[in-house]
């Protein structure tokens, strides 16, 4: 009888262990089918950023585009016809960004992409609301522990360089104003272009990014597509959010496409970028 009873209970455990898994990977279909477009868009040669200045707003977005691209792709380089000529290129761990430098990767020019969220742990980190201690306020403890991790190897990356551009959308959104307050006092001119990202810290700490980008060398640029959810998130259960403000650079536009998920997608952002209203920003090409 002993037997019996061991064997249901060993059955029902590899049943509820196979549950987990087929789960599992539902929503990690649902994750990729949902938020990312980039794996199957194919991507022209992208034009190079700015030397001294900051980049439109439509090459942001493309930049963006293309590090889902890269992620897809990972742990191949794909295909990098994109790659503009005579740049190279880092892919980060795990594919969650790159990094790009003029000059065969030792000019003076520098871009750091960041993917969203695109896998089952990538919304696990976005769930979070726990807050940390750090330098200027209390951020959301979940983006600066994945920050910190990839911190030693993009410092490197870009040492020596005078002109760095940091994009993101979504949590790469969160991931790029993490990075630009970091890289803004070792760098001469840093640009950021966070497109859909939720909020990272406090109120202390939203003052202190605004207080670093308001120069013509340090520019922060914040896409907020208004009929989405996630720029409003995370709610503050664990400690207070606020989205950073700096001067006349949180661009705020509106297309609604009827679901959150659809609202939040980067090809959602990257049709926003041609139709937004802007108070001050990149110039989008026509």
């Amino acid at each position: 009888m002993w037997n019996i009873i061991a064997i249901t209970i060993g059955i029902v455990i590899l049943l509820f262990a196979v549950g987990i898994i087929a789960a599992y990977a539902v929503v990690e279909r649902m994750i990729n089918n949902l938020f990312v477009h980039g794996c199957t868009r194919s991507i022209p040669m992208v034009r190079p950023p700015s030397p001294t200045s900051s980049m439109q707003l439509s090459l942001a977005s493309q930049y963006c585009f293309t590090a889902y691209k890269v992620w897809c792709s990972y742990p191949t380089h794909g295909n990098n016809d994109w790659l503009p000529h005579g740049w190279y290129m880092a892919i980060l761990p795990k594919g969650v960004g790159f990094v790009l430098r003029s000059g065969s990767g030792k000019g003076d020019t520098a871009l750091l992409a960041f993917k969203g969220t695109s896998a089952f742990t990538d919304l696990l980190i976005d769930l979070g609301t726990r807050q940390v201690k750090v330098e200027g306020g209390k951020v959301h403890s979940g983006f600066w522990s994945t920050y910190c991790k990839m911190k030693p190897l993009i410092h490197p990356l870009v040492k020596g360089v005078k002109t760095l551009h940091i994009c993101g959308h979504s949590l790469g959104g969160a991931l790029s104003i993490l990075a630009g307050v970091d890289m803004c006092s070792t760098v001469d001119s840093t640009f950021v272009y966070a497109l859909g990202t939720p909020k990272i810290g406090d109120a202390q700490y939203a003052e202190h990014v605004t207080s670093l980008f308001k120069t013509p060398s340090r520019k922060m640029y914040i896409l907020i597509n208004g009929a989405d959810v996630i720029p409003t998130t995370p709610t503050g259960i664990r400690g207070s959010y606020v989205q950073p403000l700096p001067p006349r650079q949180l661009l705020v536009g509106y297309k609604d496409f009827g679901t959150w998920m659809e609202n939040h997608k980067i090809s959602t952002y990257d049709a926003l970028v041609t139709s937004i209203r802007r108070r001050e920003g990149p110039r989008n090409s026509r």
